[in-house]
């Protein structure tokens, strides 16, 4: 049940894969002889840096567990992201005996995660490229977020202002009267309305 859920590679000491499950083969485009008696270079996508290899092998080497999100090189170019755990298997004596690799394929997450990070950063640039001042309230009244245009009319940073009511910052705080307005357009927008 197991093998058809997640996979899976055993390792020997040295890091040559001596099995690999179905899901394995799958995923990497590889078949099981191309994969037994090779490392797991044969996947490696030259994403992550050599440091990250080597605190992989340090990590597992002194008999801990290995966790990470890795992305790997399937056989026909692509590149896929499994998230890794790497447990050291000891032996009758207590020795490290070899490794068993336990993954799950995040692919489709990672996907989602750069679509919406690019998403993100196209939103702030036409936010922050606007020259209307643009502010986001919680329904509190307090400011998450503000345009360039608004920080640097006021010639705020951004941390000086987030999380501050909105009708007591440097936009407002000159008049007592609109501060009044803002706070009650405030509550009547957190109520529905539109103002």
């Amino acid at each position: 049940a197991i093998s058809s859920a997640v996979i899976i590679a055993e390792t020997d000491v040295g890091g040559r894969i001596t099995d690999a499950n179905d899901l394995f083969c799958q995923i990497s485009g590889y078949s099981r002889a191309e994969l037994i008696g090779n490392n797991h270079r044969i996947v490696d996508s030259g994403y992550h840096p050599r440091s990250f290899w080597i605190e992989m092998w340090r990590t597992v080497s002194r008999g801990q567990i290995w966790r990470a999100e890795v992305c790997n090189r399937a056989k026909c170019g692509r590149l896929y992201w499994v998230d890794t755990t790497i447990v050291p298997l000891r032996d009758a004596e207590n020795r490290i005996a070899s490794h068993l690799a336990i993954r799950a394929d995040i692919t489709a997450r990672k996907a989602a995660e750069s679509a919406l990070a690019l998403s993100e950063r196209k939103a702030r640039a036409v936010l922050d490229h606007s020259r209307q001042f643009v502010g986001l309230l919680d329904t509190n009244g307090n400011l998450l977020d503000a345009n360039l245009t608004a920080l640097k009319f006021a010639g705020v940073s951004t941390e000086s202002v987030l999380g501050l009511p909105f009708a007591e910052s440097p936009w407002w705080s000159h008049d007592a009267r609109q501060q009044a307005e803002l706070r009650d357009g405030i509550r009547r927008a957190a109520n529905g309305e539109s103002i």
